[in-house]
């Protein structure tokens, strides 16, 4: 039977002492989540969390609504979401053998601002 591992003496945080650095709670990628998207809008409206997560939730859902629907979205300053209807192409499925008809695709077409601000010239 082993023996209990002896307890670390805890760090000005109260958190237990280690020899390695402590990881951020929140590692930041290139992405932004739903999450961060619902923090921001609660701390920029200064409203609760579930109203913020209620709102972003009844955003997002009308433009894919919209979207699937085979309307246009035009969000200011940010893009323009446009539906692509299938053209009357036909595709060759390469692994069954057979004609497949080519499908609907949405397309972004972001505005001239958000162009120049992702290419640094603001």
């Amino acid at each position: 039977m082993r023996s209990p591992r002896p307890a670390r003496p805890a760090d000005a945080s109260g958190h237990p002492a280690t020899d390695r650095p402590r990881l951020k709670a929140r590692v930041q990628t290139g992405t932004m989540q739903t999450g961060e998207l619902i923090r921001v809008t609660a701390r920029t409206l200064d409203v609760p969390l579930p109203v913020a997560q209620r709102l972003v939730h009844t955003v997002l859902t009308s433009i894919a609504d919209a979207v699937a629907s085979g309307r246009s979205v035009t969000l200011l300053n940010v893009g323009h979401l446009h539906v692509t209807p299938p053209q009357p192409r036909e595709g060759r499925g390469l692994f069954q053998g057979r004609v497949v008809a080519s499908r609907a695709s949405i397309k972004f077409i972001p505005t001239r601002a958000l162009t120049a601000r992702l290419r640094g010239n603001t």
